[in-house]
């Protein structure tokens, strides 16, 4: 498998559909291209922070998950790209809580999207998640320490972002500029029935 991300497979990737051809024959290999690499189909590795709590520090700060969007799958001009599946992955981190001096290796479940499909603009629909959206309350910081203690984890739906606040308890919202996360939050939108169990 070639990795698309060198300089020279780029290079390469662009030579190959650029022979000395007229400029329709340019267009059907560019065409030829997206629909090969760029379809909503399968979803695109992506950097993807964890659970935004402001009294955490998480290490990495990152972590890479396959998602779906208009930036990993290009859809007709009146659709966008989203899941159509997720499942559940477990990842470990470093988390310390600010002024203190332990960490704690955790693992942190998080949603990585395993299909892709276009849909209508504005016909989105929150992808169920495999957990329930229950919250996380009292959680104890000062049990970190112990092997056996988890980070918290907030399962929000679809578009909702985990947030902790001083007292760690969770709760979920959209963040600044998520425009599907506002349609819901502001009722443009409405959750599926599986979603809201």
């Amino acid at each position: 498998m070639e990795n698309y991300g060198t300089p020279e497979a780029v290079a390469k990737s662009y030579r190959k559909y650029q022979p000395n051809t007229n400029i329709n024959e340019k267009v059907a290999l560019h065409i030829d291209r997206i629909r090969l690499e760029g379809s909503c189909r399968v979803p695109k590795p992506k950097l993807v922070p964890p659970p935004s709590d402001r009294n955490v520090i998480y290490f990495p700060q990152c972590t890479i998950l396959h998602r779906c969007d208009d930036s990993t799958g290009c859809c007709m001009d009146t659709e966008t790209c989203v899941p159509k599946a997720t499942a559940e992955v477990e990842l470990y981190f470093s988390v310390s809580r600010i002024g203190r001096n332990r960490q704690q290796a955790v693992a942190i479940k998080m949603t990585n999207h395993t299909e892709c499909h276009c849909v209508r603009k504005g016909m989105e629909k929150a992808v169920p998640r495999s957990t329930a959206n229950q919250p996380v309350v009292g959680f104890d910081w000062d049990a970190i320490g112990s092997a056996e203690t988890d980070v918290p984890v907030c399962n929000c739906p679809e578009f909702y972002k985990p947030i902790f606040d001083s007292g760690s308890k969770c709760y979920c919202d959209c963040v600044s500029g998520a425009k599907e996360c506002m349609r819901f939050k502001e009722g443009h939108e409405h959750f599926s029935l599986l979603t809201r169990k």
